[in-house]
C-alpha cells in the first residue's frame, strides 16, 4: 500500500491544543490498497487533533459516497456513509512502544508524521454491508438478471423435483 503524502499529519512540532485537517478520499485512496472492496468514491474527512504533552487523540469524521456492485444483479450502486471515530495515541520510548492497549496506540517519542491512510480506510470500510443490494440505496435490482435469476432457480427445482429411477424400484421392494 502506497498512498501519496496527503494524509500525514505533523506530530513533531506541533503546539499543545486544538489543531484540525481536512482530507479528500477519491478513486486514488482505494487504488493504494490492494484486494480493496471499494474501488471509487469520494469522501470528505475532517480530522480534530487535541494534542497534549506526550498525548494526543484525534477525531475523525467522514461523510461522502463510495461504489459499490449488488451481489445479486452486479450492478453499481452509490452507498452514501457517515461515520465518526476517535483515535487515542501516547508517545513513548522506543523500548516501551512494544506494550499493547486495545484502546490506547502507542508510538515512539520521536515520530515525525502520522499516517492516517490506514484508520481513514478501515472506517470507510466499515460503513459498507455485509451484502450490498440495490435495496441498500432504495433502488430495484436490474428487471433482466432478476429473470435470470428466477429461470436459474426455477431450472434447479424442477432438476431436484425428478426422482433417480433407482429410488422409485426401491419404493417397490416395499
Amino acid at each position: 500500500m502506497v498512498v501519496d503524502q496527503s494524509f500525514n499529519i505533523r506530530i513533531s512540532g506541533q503546539r499543545l491544543g486544538l489543531h484540525e485537517f481536512d482530507f479528500s478520499v477519491d478513486d486514488s485512496f482505494f487504488s493504494a490498497f490492494e484486494r480493496s472492496q471499494i474501488q471509487t468514491g469520494n469522501v470528505s474527512v475532517h480530522a480534530e487533533m487535541d494534542r497534549k504533552e506526550r498525548e494526543f487523540d484525534i477525531r475523525l469524521s467522514l461523510k461522502g459516497r463510495v461504489d459499490q456492485t449488488c451481489v445479486r444483479c452486479l450492478e453499481m450502486g452509490q452507498l452514501n456513509i457517515a461515520a465518526e471515530e476517535r483515535l487515542f495515541f501516547e508517545l513513548h520510548p522506543i523500548d516501551a512502544v512494544e506494550e499493547t492497549d486495545d484502546e490506547i496506540i502507542r508510538l515512539p517519542m520521536d515520530l515525525l508524521e502520522l499516517d492516517l491512510s490506514q484508520p481513514i480506510y478501515e472506517m470507510i470500510s466499515l460503513c459498507l454491508p455485509m451484502r450490498f443490494t440495490c435495496e441498500n440505496v432504495g433502488q430495484n435490482c436490474d428487471p433482466e438478471m432478476e429473470k435470470l435469476i428466477q429461470g436459474e432457480s426455477n431450472e434447479k427445482m424442477d432438476e431436484s423435483d425428478a426422482v433417480d429411477p433407482r429410488w422409485e424400484a426401491l419404493k417397490k421392494l416395499k
